[in-house]
């Protein structure tokens, strides 16, 4: 997978034109910023809107191997050109205001292990006119986001390979089990998607989480979190009985609770007695029974479908 994705961004790198030098991007606190190649002989221009002659910036700053311009403050409707002798010049898109958020993004669903949770990006304003979002969608232990760990399987079209993706909606999985007690949240960054700008995922490790180490999240000034989901219940709490009692004839194995609606099947095998196999759904507590019968049993209780507990008893 990791090979997959450095050969589409060397993919991308070489469909553009050879003018691209330029990338118009965002500072941490929403303002414009554009970079160019360490080396390069390029010039940047501000274009203020309404047609006033562009004036000549500098490069003042610098992001990763690149050189970069930060304006700071910016009026709408301004533009940006990157000019070298040899390329030409790049012309930014016209500034629309600093990025800020118009909407949150929300996690929802019920918050129940075998549950399905689906995430939904919210929306921004100003930037480039292309903003796109950066998601991430975590658990923590606490609803302060403290004790986290990367779900990065929530992501449509990522699988576990890749830690933040730009869409704007998922498709809803299932909680695992191993979250019960756990909060789960959505956080997103705006990210400017313009020709030179193409999103490529995070590399992270494969599983259900990213790393076994936990965190606690510290967002950056454009970052936005969801409200919590949670804490996650456990999606069922089976109780049996190692020594079952007969009431009403009926021999009362144990019980189980469900807070959303599950599928119960039970198999009694033993006593001298044929095989005995029922199912019921549960939501809420329902006692687990069987026809009476006596002597060394083994009980066998699935909840939606999978085995859960096999126990040997004796009933008399």
């Amino acid at each position: 997978m990791p090979g997959r994705v450095l050969l589409a961004a060397l993919l991308v790198a070489l469909a553009l034109p050879a003018s691209a030098d330029a990338a118009w991007r965002l500072t941490a606190d929403g303002q414009p910023l554009i970079t160019t190649h360490t080396g390069s002989q390029d010039q940047v221009f501000v274009c203020p809107p309404g047609g006033t002659p562009c004036v000549e910036g500098g490069w003042n700053t610098s992001e990763h191997d690149r050189r970069a311009f930060a304006p700071g403050e910016t009026a709408v409707g301004t533009t940006f050109e990157v000019r070298t002798a040899e390329l030409g010049t790049d012309r930014s898109p016209a500034w629309q205001g600093q990025v800020t958020a118009a909407t949150p993004p929300a996690i929802t669903g019920p918050a129940v292990a075998r549950a399905r949770a689906v995430w939904t990006a919210g929306t921004w304003q100003g930037g480039w006119g292309d903003t796109r979002n950066e998601i991430r969608v975590f658990a923590c232990r606490t609803t302060t986001a403290t004790g986290c760990h990367s779900l990065p399987a929530y992501l449509r079209a990522c699988g576990s390979a890749c830690d933040t993706i730009t869409d704007r909606r998922s498709d809803g999985r299932p909680i695992p089990d191993a979250l019960a007690g756990f909060f789960l949240f959505v956080s997103q960054d705006p990210s400017p998607s313009d020709r030179r700008g193409i999103p490529v995922p995070v590399i992270a490790k494969p599983g259900p989480w990213n790393d076994d180490r936990p965190w606690d999240f510290k967002p950056e000034p454009r970052t936005q979190l969801s409200a919590p989901l949670g804490p996650i219940k456990p999606a069922f709490t089976l109780t049996l009985r190692e020594r079952p009692f007969r009431l009403d004839g009926k021999l009362r194995l144990g019980s189980v609770t469900c807070p959303a609606r599950c599928e119960v099947a039970v198999t009694v095998v033993g006593g001298g007695k044929r095989k005995h196999e029922s199912g019921f759904h549960a939501e809420g507590t329902k006692a687990i029974a069987a026809p009476y019968r006596s002597g060394k049993l083994t009980v066998r209780v699935y909840v939606d479908g999978r085995l859960e507990r096999t126990i040997r008893v004796v009933a008399r």
